[in-house]
């Protein structure tokens, strides 16, 4: 049998009674209690009135001050509301007396009396009134209390009391006060904070402090906290708006995090707000376990457009800090908790506009950079936050300012495009693509230069890795467009030498007479014609040149697609097409269309996705067999909603086995212009290579190894989906078609080879 073994006490015993005055005792550093209930504090100053203090139940206060010479000065361990009420029953009987309150006091005082009396006292006393707070809901402020009852000592002070002297250490008079208020019924959060604080800096652990009140250590560490957070926080607990571990949760963390944490908990109690939960509080604030601010990346981002949104929010960052610390983690917390709907506006949200734009309305509290329409002014952002970037230093800033029919930038103005590329260098003074000295180059070039020396395939496009490749691709790209414009010049030119021709075969003479004479060469007439001056040749009428069959093909298909409204993913509308362009490649050809494919006599395909049924709503959709989506896979393919999902893993594996498969075993599309046309996978998600020694085979594998981490588990789902259906499509075989974003409805449609497209009404 187990013998139970009581803990040793750290308290001694009070051992001595002494006879002291009402002015000799005070409050205790201790004291746990920061309001007093107006009607508890009447009725036991009534009980007073009437009895007077038990002999048996002595206030126990230890000795603080040595008399020498003086009054000893003692600190109250027990019995702090009983000195009160003693004082306070000094005061109605006096007041009693007065001839105002005579007339309620003749049948004796009475609880109503000597609440409403209290009530005056303690207003009269400290000069407050009750309009301004000072009595709410019958509780009276710890503040307001003392002050009444330190004038009142100078009325009553010097009359005498009875108490029992405790000796011990600091530590054990802290645990002693707490053994003698714990557990009572009307707990004051805020009080017990400060008695607990008190005792730990005396030296007593949580774990003592709890057994010496009698409650769990949890209890004692929740109120500790407390007093390591704001007042409006440690307040709101107080008055029961918060649960106590609100206090636990913020006092871990330093300011000013703390700070942002604590606005924010503050926001969820305003009127329209609902009060923030301790697991929610965790979830915001557990993203912050590594977060230190917005900073640029030390690594090189698939994009430098992003390197430099990153070092733009990294710079509002640093300016919102500098100018108010308080109000920049405030905005970080908000953002913490809205990526508790899935969205990480934390970890890198230059990659997302909207995270972007996000930021900038959390920061920019003076809109300086947006304008009135609440639209990022990005001249206005790259001017005064992307400090490292310069035209000056900016490989793309060095090439020469002549703009090319194919251009670095696919003519894309201001401070979101390449504007070097369009004006002279300096006038817009930089860019977001443009680089700051020792960046890593990553130059994005177009399609059509995909042969050039120095161009390199890269995250489904083409880039260029050094200044010198830069140079060296765009005097290519300059060297083949000047030879086009000589080649298309001798074309144009063709016509005026076959019909210079012709007028060699007529020999002006001149006459004696002065005038002139023209005599056909061929001489197989004999008519003569004089003049007095040769007849001009008549001017060839300005018309406009003719479409090549390449162009006319794609100007046919770019009408059928520009009354199209659908957003159907396996659509391929030329505006967010990387071909599209913003004036004709043929300088020559200004009605060419502004195609990059348009250039020259290049083998081109087109389909249509026609629906099987009849009676079906769903119109044909026209694909461009050239189409490559300026877009990444994350911005291009839905996210499925339906209930069914794979895990990633196989997901991974099946897509890769399934591209396998139809890259070795395509069918070929029959009719139309083109006679054959070699099917891929998924075009529209990888494009069509456009030089002559590429080949589509593994663009889709290694465009998915490369883009397959930045999709979300129903975005893989929605792929394998397609997938699925593209099985079928290079079969030459009918396939159920996704209708909506999330891939749950579908229509039967089959691919068919065109050459012209008509005008039909948009899908719905």
């Amino acid at each position: 049998m187990t013998q139970t073994t009581l803990i040793p006490s750290t308290t001694a015993p009070p051992d001595v009674s002494v006879v002291v005055t009402l002015a000799q005792l005070h409050i205790h550093d201790a004291h746990d209690r920061t309001r007093y209930d107006l009607d508890k504090l009447a009725g036991l100053t009534l009980q007073v009135v009437e009895r007077n203090l038990d002999k048996w139940q002595p206030v126990t206060a230890a000795l603080s001050q040595p008399a020498n010479g003086k009054a000893a000065q003692y600190r109250i361990i027990s019995g702090h509301r009983r000195w009160l009420a003693r004082i306070l029953a000094y005061a109605v009987l006096e007041w009693a007396k007065l001839p105002q309150h005579q007339e309620r006091t003749e049948g004796g005082i009475d609880l109503p009396f000597v609440r409403d009396l209290l009530i005056e006292i303690v207003q009269t006393l400290t000069g407050q009134t009750q309009a301004e707070g000072m009595v709410v809901q019958t509780i009276l402020s710890a503040e307001s209390v003392h002050a009444a009852i330190s004038q009142l000592l100078q009325l009553y002070g010097d009359h005498e009391i009875i108490i029992a002297q405790f000796t011990g250490s600091a530590k054990a008079q802290m645990l002693a006060l707490q053994a003698a208020n714990s557990n009572r019924e009307d707990p004051d959060p805020l009080g017990l904070a400060r008695s607990y604080q008190a005792a730990y800096e005396a030296g007593a652990t949580p774990a003592e402090i709890a057994r010496h009140s009698g409650v769990h250590t949890e209890y004692v560490f929740n109120h500790l906290a407390l007093t390591q957070i704001s007042a409006e926080i440690a307040t709101a607990i107080s008055d029961g708006k918060l649960h106590i571990g609100i206090a636990r949760q913020l006092a871990r963390y330093e300011n000013p995090l703390q700070a942002g944490l604590t606005n924010f908990v503050l926001l969820s109690l305003a009127p329209n707000g609902v009060a923030i939960t301790i697991s929610g509080l965790k979830q915001v604030a557990k993203r912050f376990k590594k977060w230190n601010g917005l900073q640029a990346p030390l690594t090189a981002t698939p994009r430098q457009s992003q390197r430099n949104v990153a070092r733009v929010l990294a710079a509002l960052w640093q300016k919102a800090v500098e100018g108010n610390v308080v109000h920049a983690w405030t905005a970080a917390v908000q953002m913490a908790a809205a990526s508790n709907a899935g969205a990480d506006y934390l970890n890198e949200p230059w990659l997302d506009s909207a995270k972007t734009a996000a930021w900038f309305a959390a920061l920019d509290t003076q809109r300086k950079y947006r304008d009135a329409d609440n639209n990022l002014n990005w001249q206005t952002i790259v001017t005064d936050l992307l400090l490292p970037v310069s035209c000056e230093t900016c490989p793309i800033g060095k090439l020469l300012r002549q703009s090319l029919q194919s251009d670095i930038g696919e003519g894309r103005d201001g401070a979101t495009g390449i504007p070097c590329r369009l004006h002279a260098a300096g006038e817009h003074g930089k860019c977001l693509h443009g680089y700051a000295p020792n960046d890593s180059l990553q130059v994005p070039v177009p399609f059509d230069w995909a042969t050039h020396t120095g161009v390199e395939r890269e995250n489904g496009g083409y880039v260029v890795k050094s200044e010198e490749a830069l140079q060296q691709a765009w005097q290519i790209q300059q060297q083949l467009e000047a030879e086009t414009e000589q080649a298309t010049s001798a074309e144009s030119d063709a016509p005026a030498a076959s019909q210079a021709v012709e007028v060699k075969r007529t020999q002006i003479e001149p006459m004696p007479d002065g005038s002139i004479q023209a005599v056909s060469v061929a001489a197989n007439s004999p008519v003569i014609a004089t003049a007095a001056s040769p007849e001009p040749v008549p001017e060839k009428s300005a018309t406009p040149e003719r479409d090549s069959k390449t162009q006319a093909r794609i100007r046919q298909f770019m009408e059928s697609v520009a009354a199209q409204t659908s957003t159907h993913p396996f659509a391929t509308p030329c505006a967010t097409c990387r071909h599209k362009l913003d004036s004709s490649p043929v300088k020559s050809r200004e009605n060419a269309p502004h195609c990059a494919w348009a250039k020259g006599s290049r083998s081109l395909s087109f389909t249509q996705l026609e629906p099987t049924e009849k009676d079906t709503s769903f119109t044909s959709i026209p694909v461009c067999r050239q189409y490559a989506p300026k877009s990444e896979w994350r911005d291009l393919i839905p996210t499925h909603i339906g209930d069914c999902t794979l895990p990633r893993t196989w997901l991974t594996t099946q897509i890769l086995e399934l591209i396998g498969q139809m890259s070795s075993g395509r069918a070929r599309v029959y009719g139309g212009h083109t006679a054959k046309i070699a099917q891929y996978p998924l075009e529209f998600l990888t494009g069509r290579p456009m030089g002559s020694s590429e080949t589509h085979a593994n663009w889709f594998k290694d465009r998915f190894q490369e883009e397959q981490g930045n999709l979300s588990d129903g975005q893989m789902m929605t792929l394998f989906i397609w997938i699925m259906a593209e099985r079928r499509r290079l079969q030459q075989q009918s396939f159920l078609l996704p209708t909506n974003g999330s891939a749950t409805q579908f229509v039967r449609v089959q691919e068919k080879a065109v050459n012209k497209f008509g005008k039909e009404k948009p899908n719905a």
